[in-house]
């Protein structure tokens, strides 16, 4: 698993790119930016909201066509 914090925006490039590293690799990566970061400082148990969030969406990017 990679994990990227940023107190900016993550880019839609950025995105893109983990999102190809994501479906061609056994590789999680999860970003968090400031959104994330500002919500986490107010209630650290958003933290794990953020997680699962990226957590579905890695596990969309790998399913499987059947």
């Amino acid at each position: 698993m990679i994990v990227i914090v940023t107190t900016g925006k993550i880019g839609s490039e950025a995105r893109r790119y983990a999102n190809r590293i994501m479906d061609v690799s056994n590789l999680a990566i999860v970003m968090l930016d400031g959104e994330d970061l500002g919500a986490i400082s107010e209630r650290p148990d958003e933290v794990l909201r953020a997680f699962q969030r990226e957590a579905r969406h890695a596990m969309n990017l790998k399913k499987l066509d059947l």
